[in-house]
């Protein structure tokens, strides 16, 4: 019997360190976005491992954000997000799925980048310059192409089989696009024409 005590109390010290030391990485991130999604994160994983929601922490952690901050940035990002749905739909004819898809791309990249092209040669060949835009471009094109092709509603961001495939294979394809120089030569072609 004593034994059977010893392993449990092992291993109940064991559980409480975990628990304990499982919030340890976010004490470094300064951005409280992130950290906010982080803290969801491992909450998750904790419960997974078996940890009652009521041992979780999660208040205490999250007492420690500025949420004015992480709602600007959402709010920020959301109504970029809108816009420029808005203007793809409404002033290029885009479709809604298309300009979905491509306004969750265009409310995150830099404004500065799409200014760069034109700049000269040498600025719509670098790094943050035209080959960057196409291949974000390239992969919107591919979630697009992917999100029609399994009948899934790009406006629905429900957790199901389809929307995790169209991701899956969107992160895959994206992946690729970038690792090619595919965006390089198309990049090169047009920056010789506007130069």
């Amino acid at each position: 019997m004593e034994l059977k005590q010893k392993i449990k109390t092992i291993i109940l010290d064991e559980r409480r360190e975990n628990l304990k030391n499982s919030f340890n990485e976010i004490k470094d991130i300064r951005d409280d976005s992130y950290r906010t999604q982080r803290i969801f994160e491992i909450s998750s994983k904790l419960i997974k491992e078996g940890y009652d929601i009521s041992e979780i922490d999660i208040k205490g952690q999250l007492d420690k954000i500025d949420f004015n901050s992480v709602l600007t940035d959402s709010l920020l990002s959301s109504v970029k997000e809108y816009v420029i749905q808005y203007i793809l739909r409404e002033v290029f004819g885009a479709g809604s799925g298309f300009s979905t898809t491509a306004a969750q791309f265009l409310a995150d990249y830099n404004p500065i980048n799409l200014l760069k092209p034109f700049k000269n040669l040498q600025t719509c060949m670098s790094n943050d310059g035209m080959p960057k835009l196409i291949d974000g471009l390239l992969e919107v094109l591919i979630r697009y192409i992917t999100s029609n092709q399994m009948n899934n509603d790009r406006e629905d961001y429900g957790v199901n089989l389809k929307s995790a495939a169209t991701t899956l294979g969107g992160n895959l394809l994206g992946e690729v696009i970038r690792e090619s120089n595919i965006s390089e030569t198309i990049s090169e072609r047009f920056c010789k024409i506007i130069h």
